[in-house]
């Protein structure tokens, strides 16, 4: 089975978390297993610090991975910015990757704007839809923040049909 890869792009604040967690949450519903990957350009850090993980990676371990009886969560040091692309590889069994940001990737993009927000001045040569309340986006397809079931729906029309 291959995987369907979707990015969200658009400018910090501009609602493609709010976008993709209603997107995941209709698409689960409607029984698609759906992974989530999220580019933080600028760092993150997902233990709290003095936590036995955090402690564990402080002392050098390249992997950290933590197991309770509903999770796993596995901490990689890497050299470099991981792709999208690589990162999916690695997943498995999944109908739909919702990626949030990966500017330059050459997946499918929605282009996310909030009229209140900045433009979005990144690449959007793969765009093929687009969510806001400052639309409508040249030839793109348009939709609003109150349209996310119709953005499911052409998501699954467009990309989940085989």
């Amino acid at each position: 089975m291959v995987t369907a890869i979707i990015t969200l792009v658009g400018e910090s604040d501009s609602g493609k978390t709010m976008v993709a967690s209603e997107l995941i949450r209709i698409l689960t519903e409607e029984g698609y297993k759906v992974a989530a990957v999220k580019h933080c350009p600028h760092g993150h850090d997902v233990d709290k610090e003095g936590s036995d993980t955090h402690r564990m990676a402080l002392a050098g371990a390249s992997t950290v991975i933590a197991v309770s009886p509903n999770k796993v969560t596995k901490i990689e040091r890497t050299e470099s910015d991981l792709s999208l692309e690589l990162i999916v590889k690695a997943l498995d069994g999944f109908d739909l990757v919702i990626a949030e940001g990966f500017r330059d990737n050459k997946t499918p993009k929605i282009l996310v704007q909030r009229s209140d927000g900045h433009p979005y001045t990144g690449p959007i040569l793969t765009a093929t839809a687009a969510v806001g309340d400052t639309g409508p986006f040249s030839a793109l397809t348009c939709f609003r923040f109150d349209e996310i079931p119709e953005l499911a729906t052409y998501i699954r029309n467009r990309f989940l049909t085989s």
